[in-house]
């Protein structure tokens, strides 16, 4: 949820375009943005929270931070969920979805639940580059 108030700070407007699938934590940077647009077939995912181990044995103390620390991502995230879709028509009850039941929202449903603004088709320009994230193989 760092990602969330980073994007906040920056001294520009931001416009996030959902152009197929957002999900997860995703979501959250997605709030983050001034202006929401969704592509008319895309969709939002929003899951319940987990908790990956790399250790073979883990005390119960360990177990007890990771607990902690799993429920305060969760009540973050509900909070800037809350927050960010305050005046949406449809309320969803996002703690149900991070901890018991995925939520799977079209994107004709995320303007009722205050996540996109606006649907519009997507239509990048010829010229337009793409960049993308990771390693070459």
């Amino acid at each position: 949820m760092l990602a969330d108030s980073f994007l906040k700070s920056l001294p520009v407007p931001l416009c996030a375009v959902n152009a197929g699938n957002i999900e997860s934590m995703g979501i959250v940077m997605y709030l983050a943005a001034g202006e929401r647009i969704a592509a008319p077939h895309s969709r939002f995912l929003i899951h319940p929270m987990t908790w990956h181990f790399s250790q073979r044995a883990v005390d119960h103390s360990r177990l007890r931070e990771y607990l902690s620390s799993l429920n305060n991502d969760l009540d973050r995230y509900a909070r800037i969920y809350d927050l960010e879709t305050a005046h949406a028509e449809r309320k969803l009850d996002i703690i149900h979805c991070l901890s018991t039941e995925e939520k799977v929202i079209p994107a004709y449903d995320s303007l009722a639940y205050g996540i996109a603004h606006r649907l519009e088709q997507v239509v990048f320009a010829e010229d337009a580059v793409h960049l993308s994230v990771g390693s070459e193989g």
